[in-house]
C-alpha cells in the first residue's frame, strides 16, 4: 500500500492561475490507452475509466463513515480511541475477526524499509529501524451472521505504519458511499494524542489513481520477502510491531491479491448502479433486483454459478445491461491498474550522490553509509506511484463480464450471512407442505470389502448416463409420482460399522446438464429394505460447507441410493429437491414493490449496500440477529462527520490563497496548493502560510522545483524523476498533458525556479549538474525541524512577490 508520492505537483482548481479553487473536470473522456506527455493530432476514441484518475471526489465522505471508524469507534471524540502502540491496533483487527477456527489470522503483514509512499523520507537515515508497516485483511473467520459481528473487513481494511513520523495512514471501505476513504492518524506516537482526519482525497488520488489500495506486483523485491532486506532487518535486534521479519513470497502475494480484488469494488458499484441504466425507474430498479437475485444464487452455491439461463434474469437484467452498455461505454471499460513495477532498492543502478550535506560529527565511515541509504530511498521515474499507469484490462459486455459482475457483488456478502441465510432456507423448504421435485436413474455400484468375511467400507455407484460401459441409464418407473426428469451423477460412499462415514459426490447432471460438483456426504443412514439396502444421503458444498444448491438456488434435500438385492437386475437413485429459493424471491418481488427513491430503497440509484440488502431480506425471512455493534458504533455518525467537515473547515481555511501576488505564485498556487499547501509535511508544505513564509520556501526548495519542472522536457527514457505537477493531477485540472511541456504556465514556473537558483549561485541552473548530484542528493524542500526556511548565507534574497522573475 502506498499513500502518496512527495514531491510538488497535483492541486485542485479553474482553468488557470488566479482563478481560485474548486471542482476540477472530470477526466473521464481522457484516452485510456494514453499516459504521456507530447504528441499532436487528433486523440482516438476515448475509453472510459471505471474510476477516473482526474476526479477523486470530496475527501469527506458524502454519506455514511469508513471501516476504521467503525472499527475504532469513536475516533474524533478521544485520543485514546486509537489503540497504541502498533501492536495494540493489530490484535484490536484480530479481535474483530473472531475466532478462527483454522489457526490461519487472515492478515497479512509486510515490512518496507525503503518504501514508494508519502512517508518514505520519514525514517531518514535509519531506515532500516524504521521500516514501513503494511497490513492488509484478507479474509474472513468464524460463521456468525456478519451482521452480528460487524462489517466485512476482507479486501476492506489496509493500514501503513511509519513510527519515526508518528503517522498511520488508513484506507477502508465506506458501504454506504460505495468507496474507499482515506484516512490519517497523526501523532500517533508514545505520549501523543493520536486524532483520525479524512486525508486530502486529491492528494492520495495522484498516486492511487484507481482510488484504492496499491501495491507492488512480484517478486516484491522491497519487502522483507527479499532475503538481503529480511537479513538486514534481523541485525537491527528489535522487534517490528509483532510482524515477522523473515517471511516467503507467499505474504506479499497475498497482500497483492488483496489489493487487486479491492480495486474491482468500485467497478462492480459502477456496474450495479449504471449498468441497469442510471436512476430509480421500474425498469432500472428491476434490473437491479434480478441482479441481486443472481448474486445471491452464487453466494448461496459456494462462488460456483448462478442462474444465467433463466429467462428472468435474462429479460431483466442481461437484455437492459447489454443496452446501458452499448450507449455508456461502447468502447469499452477501462479498469485501473493497482499493481506498480516491482522495485529492489539493493540492485538498482541510480547514479551515486555526489553532494550530500552531513553533520560535522560523523566520521568518513558514517558519511558513506549515510550517503548509500540516502541513494537507495531514491525512486526512479519509471518506479514511480505518481506515473500513469495503462488500464490493467478493458472490459466489453460479454458473459465473462457478467459472470465477474455477479461474482463480484457475491463477495461483499459474508460467509456468516450466507450461511445464516442457507440454514433458513432449508428450514422454511424443507416443511410438510413445500413444494418438492425428484429425479432419478438407474445406477452401477462396486462394493469393496477390505478383507474377506468382512463388511462393506466403500461403495462406489454411476448413475444414468455416469453409468457408463453400455448400461443404459433406467428411466423412472411409468408413473411414479414426482419424478421429473433425468439423473446422472458419481461417486464413492465410505462406511464404518454399518453406518454412514462420509464419501463425496463428483458430479451431478440433471437432464443433460452438470449443475453440481464436487460435493461432500455430510450424513446419512444406512437400512435395509427387502433385501435391498437403502443409503439416505445429505449432501454439501466442500469448500463452503453449505447445502448443495442448484445454480438457481434451490437445495437438495437428499440423495437416496437403493443398493439391489441379490438377483436384481439394478441399483437406483433418488435426487430430492426443495423450492426454498423461491422464498428469497418472494421477499424481493416485496422489496421491489415498495416505493422507490427512498433511503431504504435497496435497489435504488445508489451503491450495493449489503447492510441494507441483507438486513431487509433476513427480516422478511424471519431470520433473527443480535443488535450489530457496528450499528452502535454508527449512532455517533452525524456528530462525527461534522467534526470530520471542522477539520476539513480548518485545512481549507488554510489553503486559501493570499492575496495576489505575482504571477508565478499564483501559479504555484494552482497547480501546487492541493498537495503542498498543507498542514503535513510530507509531501512538503512549501506552499503552506502566507506570502513571506511561501516565498523562503520555495527559495529552500528551489534545486528540488527546478528538477522537476524541468521533466516535462525530456521524454519519458531520460526523466530521472516523475515530472511536476503529474499527469494525473494535470488532467484533474482539465490540463492536456500533450501540450503541457509548451504551456506558458509551466514556462513560468520553471523561469521563477531557474531565477531562484541563478540570484542564490550567481550562474543560471542546470540540469544536467543537479542530475549529476542525484535527485536526494539536492537541497531539501523543507528546512530540518528548528530552522527557518531561508536561504544560505550570503544567498540573494527571493524576489518581491509583486516581482515576476524573467524568463530564460
Amino acid at each position: 500500500m502506498v499513500a502518496a508520492a512527495a514531491g510538488p505537483g497535483t492541486g485542485q482548481g479553474a482553468a488557470g492561475p488566479g482563478a481560485g479553487q474548486g471542482a476540477a473536470g472530470s477526466g473521464a473522456g481522457q484516452d485510456a490507452a494514453g499516459g504521456g506527455g507530447g504528441g499532436g493530432g487528433r486523440a482516438p476514441v476515448a475509453i472510459a475509466w471505471a474510476v477516473d484518475p482526474g476526479d477523486p471526489g470530496p475527501s469527506l465522505p458524502p454519506s455514511g463513515r469508513s471501516l476504521f471508524d467503525q472499527l475504532i469507534g469513536e475516533p474524533a471524540t478521544a485520543g485514546g480511541a486509537v489503540p497504541f502502540p502498533f501492536a495494540a491496533l493489530v490484535r484490536r483487527i484480530e479481535e474483530r475477526l473472531g475466532p478462527d477456527p483454522d489457526g490461519a489470522a487472515p492478515l497479512r503483514r509486510v515490512l518496507i524499509p525503503f518504501s514508494r509512499s508519502l512517508q518514505r523520507n520519514a525514517a531518514s537515515p535509519e531506515f532500516w529501524k524504521y521500516p514501513r508497516a503494511v497490513l492488509a485483511v484478507d479474509g474472513e473467520r468464524g460463521l456468525a451472521p456478519g451482521l452480528a459481528a460487524g462489517p466485512l473487513l476482507a479486501d476492506r481494511l489496509f493500514l501503513g505504519y511509519q513510527e519515526k513520523a508518528g503517522v498511520l495512514e488508513v484506507i477502508s471501505y465506506n458501504e454506504e458511499a460505495g468507496r474507499f476513504e482515506f484516512q490519517v492518524v497523526r501523532d500517533y506516537r508514545e505520549g501523543g494524542e493520536p486524532r483520525v482526519v479524512y486525508a486530502q482525497r486529491a492528494l492520495c488520488a495522484t498516486c492511487h489513481q484507481n482510488a484504492a489500495p496499491i501495491f507492488s506486483r512480484q517478486l516484491w523485491d522491497e519487502t522483507n520477502a527479499n532475503p538481503r532486506i529480511a537479513a538486514e532487518l534481523r541485525r537491527q535486534g528489535r522487534g517490528f510491531y509483532g510482524f515477522p521479519v523473515e517471511q516467503g513470497v507467499d505474504i506479499p502475494a497475498a497482500f497483492q491479491a488483496a489489493a487487486d480484488r479491492a480495486n474491482l469494488l468500485a467497478v462492480y458499484q459502477l456496474l450495479w448502479r449504471q449498468g441497469c441504466g442510471q436512476g430509480v425507474g421500474a425498469e432500472a430498479r428491476s434490473c437491479r433486483a434480478a441482479l441481486a437475485t443472481a448474486a445471491l444464487q452464487e453466494a448461496l452455491t459456494g462462488g460456483r454459478r448462478f442462474d444465467a439461463a433463466s429467462p428472468a434474469f435474462r429479460q431483466r437484467f442481461a437484455a437492459p445491461f447489454a443496452a446501458a452498455w452499448r450507449a455508456r461505454w461502447p468502447q469499452g471499460l477501462a479498469i485501473p491498474d493497482p499493481d506498480l513495477p516491482n522495485r529492489d532498492p539493493l540492485g538498482e543502478t541510480a547514479p551515486a550522490v555526489r553532494e550530500f550535506s552531513v553533520s560535522e560529527r560523523l566520521g568518513s565511515s558514517a558519511t558513506a553509509l549515510l550517503a548509500e541509504v540516502v541513494r537507495r530511498s531514491n525512486v526512479p521515474a519509471r518506479l514511480e506511484p505518481l506515473a500513469p499507469r495503462q488500464p490493467l484490462e478493458t472490459w466489453a459486455p460479454d458473459a465473462g463480464t457478467v459472470e465477474r459482475l455477479v461474482a463480484g457483488l457475491a463477495g461483499f456478502l459474508p460467509r456468516g450471512d450466507v450461511a445464516a441465510l442457507d440454514r433458513r432456507l432449508f428450514e422454511l423448504g424443507g416443511g410438510p407442505r413445500e413444494p418438492r421435485r425428484d429425479f432419478a436413474a438407474a445406477c452401477r455400484f462396486e462394493l469393496r470389502r477390505p478383507a474377506a468375511g468382512q463388511g462393506v467400507d466403500r461403495v462406489k455407484f454411476a448413475c444414468g448416463a455416469e453409468a457408463g460401459e453400455g448400461h443404459a441409464a433406467a428411466a423412472p418407473a411409468a408413473g411414479e409420482r414426482g419424478h421429473s426428469g433425468g439423473l446422472a451423477t458419481a461417486g464413492r460412499i465410505f462406511l464404518a460399522g454399518g453406518e454412514v462415514a462420509g464419501g463425496e459426490v463428483e458430479r451431478i447432471a440433471l437432464d443433460g446438464r452438470e449443475e453440481l460438483a464436487d460435493l461432500a456426504v455430510a450424513g446419512g443412514s444406512l437400512r435395509e429394505r427387502g433385501g435391498a439396502w437403502e443409503m439416505r444421503l445429505r449432501l454439501a458444498q466442500k469448500a463452503s460447507g453449505l447445502h448443495a444448491r442448484r445454480p438457481g438456488g434451490d437445495a437438495v434435500e437428499e440423495l437416496v441410493l437403493t443398493l439391489p438385492a441379490a438377483g436384481a437386475p439394478a441399483g437406483r437413485a433418488e435426487l430430492r429437491l426443495l423450492a426454498d429459493f423461491s422464498h428469497v424471491e418472494s421477499a424481493i418481488a416485496e422489496l421491489l414493490a415498495l416505493p422507490g427513491a427512498g433511503p431504504g430503497d435497496v435497489f435504488g440509484d445508489a451503491p450495493f449496500r449489503r447492510g441494507a440488502l441483507v438486513g431487509a431480506l433476513f427480516a422478511r425471512l424471519g431470520i433473527d440477529l443480535p443488535p450489530s455493534a457496528a450499528a452502535a458504533a454508527a449512532a455517533a455518525a452525524d456528530a462525527h462527520t461534522e467534526r470530520a467537515r471542522a477539520t476539513l473547515g480548518e485545512t481549507a481555511a488554510e489553503a486559501m490563497p493570499p492575496a495576489p501576488g505575482s504571477p508565478a505564485l499564483r501559479a504555484f498556487l494552482h497547480y501546487c496548493s492541493g498537495c503542498h499547501r498543507t498542514a503535513e509535511t510530507s509531501p512538503p508544505n512549501f506552499l503552506a502560510g502566507g506570502t513571506d513564509r511561501i516565498e523562503a520556501s520555495l527559495a529552500h526548495c528551489a534545486e528540488r522545483l527546478f528538477f522537476r519542472l524541468s521533466m516535462w522536457q525530456l521524454d519519458d527514457a531520460r526523466r530521472a524523476k516523475t515530472p511536476m505537477p503529474p499527469i494525473p493531477a494535470l488532467r484533474g485540472l482539465a490540463v492536456d498533458p500533450g501540450s503541457w511541456p509548451r504551456h506558458p504556465d509551466l514556462l513560468l514556473l520553471t523561469a521563477y525556479a531557474g531565477d531562484l537558483l541563478r540570484r542564490q549561485t550567481g550562474a543560471p541552473p542546470r540540469l544536467d549538474e543537479l542530475a549529476a548530484r542525484g535527485y536526494e542528493g539536492l537541497r531539501a524542500c523543507l528546512p530540518p525541524a528548528g530552522k527557518a526556511a531561508v536561504p544560505p548565507a550570503g544567498e540573494a534574497a527571493v524576489p518581491p512577490a509583486g516581482e515576476a522573475p524573467g524568463r530564460p
